[in-house]
């Protein structure tokens, strides 16, 4: 089955028998390198999404990656930005035993550097994976039986390539499986690529039009700022399932007839995702969701947007997407960072669209956490 997605800077022709409408929409990024998005429903980044929803899509990723393990040590590591909550519902899903979960950065943290790679198509190309902070968890990343990466998506698997070339450059050999919501890649080449497991496959080609615009906004960090109050253990630097008292640190929970969002911001997604799932009890409308540094034009499955300056100092521009345009009750803002730049207006923006927006800080609350 082939679709046609006309974008404003080109068009889509994809190729697959998958079923794509409940899974991704499409956009266009302000990215000359790249001008085109598959904006998934079912990530929480982009798009509103139902925990629920996620929640399924986890388990059936572990479930295919199940059978492809060997038995050892495993160590699941998902891609900033957009992957670091899913890759942690993959690692909740896949309930190993000698295994933990990790994600990459584009941020600087007081902790020594393991490895980093390239992201060679994004807007912010560097990622950094630092060493855990749990001997164990150590000891797996170095002599793991199996690794394996998730993002929302592979295109050319060239990001795939070069994590696999710095795991091997420190010596280290494993069974390489890689995970995500959609695999673009060719497997009509010899390309070296581990096995990947998705909801869909097929092929695509992008043909650009004059509009390929490109960004002037800040994406990259600030290296040379080095962040000591981030709440590294949700996945930085490793952790196990985590066990939040959500219950001890909310006032004015949602009623069940109100519509309720949560907010991630940056790579700290994992926690609203949890959150979201633990108000589902409250609300029967719960949505997750999360600020993003990706430019992406308004048009197709992007209606509005939000834009401010990022909460982690750096003064790299940050978005939000398709929350403008709705109708929420209560609106929940997650952060890992404790202290809020005057720049960074989201909840002031926020505030003038809601009744009830509540921030919600877990670098105060790093004692109800447990690993």
């Amino acid at each position: 089955m082939v679709t046609e997605i006309k974008l404003q800077t080109g068009t889509l022709l994809i190729e697959s028998e998958d079923e794509l409408d409940n899974l991704c929409g499409f956009a266009s990024r302000k990215n000359t390198k790249r001008g085109f998005l598959f904006l998934s429903k079912v990530l929480g980044k982009h798009y509103p999404t139902c925990p629920d929803e996620m929640r399924v899509v986890h388990k059936t990723l572990a479930n295919k990656i199940r059978p492809l393990l060997k038995e050892g040590p495993t160590v699941v590591i998902g891609f900033c930005e957009t992957a670091t909550s899913l890759g942690y519902g993959v690692y909740e899903s896949l309930d190993l035993t000698n295994s933990y979960y990790h994600h990459s950065t584009r941020h600087k943290i007081d902790r020594p550097i393991f490895l980093t790679f390239s992201e060679s198509h994004s807007h912010a190309r560097d990622h950094y994976l630092y060493l855990p902070e749990n001997f164990i968890h150590q000891s797996i990343l170095n002599t793991p039986a199996n690794i394996i990466f998730v993002d929302d998506e592979y295109t050319t698997g060239n990001t795939l390539l070069n994590t696999m070339a710095a795991f091997k450059e420190k010596g280290i050999v494993s069974n390489f499986i890689a995970t995500g919501i959609l695999d673009w890649t060719d497997k009509s080449k010899d390309n070296c690529l581990p096995k990947v497991v998705s909801l869909v496959e097929g092929k695509f080609t992008f043909s650009r039009n004059n509009n390929t615009l490109s960004s002037q906004h800040v994406s990259e960090c600030n290296f040379s700022l080095v962040h000591k109050d981030l709440c590294t253990p949700y996945g930085r630097v490793g952790c196990e399932k985590l066990s939040i008292d959500f219950k001890s640190l909310i006032s004015g929970l949602p009623k069940k007839n109100e519509r309720v969002l949560v907010i991630g911001t940056g790579e700290f997604m994992n926690v609203s995702y949890l959150l979201a799932g633990f108000l589902k009890s409250y609300s029967s409308a719960v949505f997750v969701q999360s600020t993003t540094r990706s430019p992406i034009m308004l048009g197709n499955d992007v209606q509005s947007l939000l834009e401010f300056k990022d909460n982690y100092g750096e003064q790299v521009d940050n978005f939000l997407y398709n929350v403008k345009d709705q109708s929420y009750d209560h609106v929940y803002i997650c952060y890992e960072t404790a202290n809020l730049p005057v720049e960074h207006t989201l909840y002031e923006q926020l505030n003038k669209m809601f009744p009830n927006v509540s921030v919600l800080n877990f670098n105060k609350y790093s004692s109800i956490l447990e690993s």
